[in-house]
Order: structure tokens, then sequence, then C-alpha cells
């Protein structure tokens, strides 16, 4: 039982090579981590999920276990963490992939991390060759180097802006902390551990102009991993049919600051996404909360 929790909502980041510290794939490693790993469960700061349930809401594919769950991991560990039959270990869980791929981009070149700050916000230029208009419905980030890879975002940005950025710095791609550093970037997707392919809800897309360029933004992270050199494939799937445009937008409240050791601090102002208080009625698909 503890092997199926783990393979279900661990083993997405704990796995070889990834950006956890261990892995969780073999009963030999997870043994000697059994009282490290029922603390971190049964104080629940694994699996990371930060939104409040006062606030009453759920969410699809919600990061946090059940109390059923994390009684599994408590009892197991306190139990002298035992192997169990491997003949009723429940399978890995293999991530679903894209029904389908219309395109598939690289960096030409592999990129390695700066060796003087251990966050490394670098962006690439990947160049779908549109040649008409198009709605993205799904897309895969596969993270070359996972132990480093903090996070990614692509964004459809100007062709020429971004080659501008490129080949105003040596070497592949440009210096691009908090976005893409383009004018206009709308942003398509993003990556963080422990994700897999992404569709969007059927019938909706993100609109893709002609001759529109993506810029690739990966956070590198080498506080506790080696510098190696990365090159992180994405996998874009567009609409067959008609789909309603969908966009994601970034709500951004930048007026006020947390006063030193302040406790229950709670700011009075309110995010803005259109201009001018602009008043616009949207449907809301899903949200990405981060601080």
């Amino acid at each position: 039982d503890a092997l199926k929790v783990s393979r279900t909502n661990c083993e997405g980041c704990h796995t070889t090579g990834g950006i956890a510290p261990f892995s969780m794939e073999t009963y030999d490693v997870v043994k000697n981590r059994a009282p490290q790993i029922a603390n971190a469960v049964k104080e629940k700061r694994m699996p990371p999920w930060m939104p409040n349930e006062a606030c009453g809401m759920s969410y699809r594919d919600e990061r946090k276990l059940t109390q059923a769950e994390i009684d599994v991991f408590t009892a197991w560990a306190a139990g002298g963490a035992v192997a169990g039959d491997p003949n009723d270990a429940p399978p890995a869980v293999n991530q679903a992939a894209l029904e389908w791929v219309d395109t598939s981009l690289v960096p030409p070149v592999a990129y390695t991390p700066s060796a003087t700050i251990t966050d490394d916000y670098h962006c690439f230029l990947l160049d779908p060759k549109l040649t008409s208009g198009t709605s993205v419905i799904g897309y895969e980030v596969v993270p070359g180097m996972r132990s480093v890879v903090h996070h990614v975002l692509l964004y459809a940005v100007d062709a020429v802006e971004a080659k501008a950025a490129d080949d105003a710095e040596a070497g592949e791609g440009w210096t691009c902390f908090g976005a893409s550093g383009i004018s206009n970037a709308d942003l398509i997707g993003g990556w963080v551990p422990g994700s897999g392919a992404v569709r969007y809800p059927a019938g909706t897309g993100i609109s893709i102009a002609a001759g529109k360029v993506l810029a690739m933004q990966i956070h590198y992270n080498t506080s506790v991993a080696a510098r190696m050199p990365d090159a992180t494939p994405i996998k874009l799937q567009y609409a067959r049919t008609g789909v309603t445009p969908a966009v994601l937008l970034p709500l951004l409240d930048s007026s006020f600051s947390i006063p030193p050791n302040a406790m229950g601090y709670t700011p009075s102002g309110h995010p803005k996404a259109f201009p001018n208080n602009t008043i616009v009625d949207l449907k809301l698909w899903g949200v990405l909360p981060h601080m």
C-alpha cells in the first residue's frame, strides 16, 4: 500500500536523476529513509501542496494525500518498513502522453547553466515555422536534465525581437529572469517537476499567429546538483477543428510589501489583468498560484 501511494504521489519528482534529493523507486533507498519520509508526510510537507483548505476550494489533480494514505506511510515506517511481497508491487506509473504530436522542438545546442549563480533563468528560441495561425490544445515538456530543471515556461513571441535577444548574448539563448524579456509575449504553458503532458479543456486552445516563434524559459537550479549540459525538448499538439480561444493571464499585485517579522499580514490591494480596470466576462478554467 505504501508503494502504491509512492508511485502515484511521489515518484514524479523522487525519481532517478530527478530534482528531488533522492529517488523513491527502490526499496533499499526508501527503507533507509522511512522515518524521514513518514515525518514529512505526517506534517504534510510532502507532497508540496499549499492551497488552504479553509478557502473551501477543491482542484482537479490535487497533489496531496488523504489521511488514510498518510496513515499507511506512518504505520509502515513504525512497523519497521518491511518490504512486503514483491509479487504484490504495483506497476510504475506512466504519465499519459499526448494522443498525437504535430511539432517537436529542441534547442539546437545544449546549454550548461551558469557557474557563478545557482538560479539561472535562460531563454531559448524555438521556431515552429508556422505559415498560418493555429491553436495549441496540448503540449509536453520533456526536461533534459531533471536534476537541475526547476521549471519551464513557453511563450509565443515576435520572431524579430526574439532573434535580436538571442543574437545580443553569446552562446545559445539569452538571460531572461521572470519572463521572456520579449514585449507582448503570450504565455502558452509551463512545466514543473512531476508534471506530464498537458491537454487544455476540450474545445479550447491558445492561439499562435503565423510567423510567431516560441521563447522557452528554463529556470535551472544547481544548488544540489552538478551543472550539466541541457537540451530540453517540447512537443506541441495543434487543434484539428475550431476551438474557443483561451488565454493565460498573469494576475499580479506588486503594490504591497510585507513588514519584517509580520504575522498574519493581509494585503488589501487587488491584482490587475486589464488596463484601466476594464471589466471583462471570463470563464475560469484553472489557476496557477505563485508567490
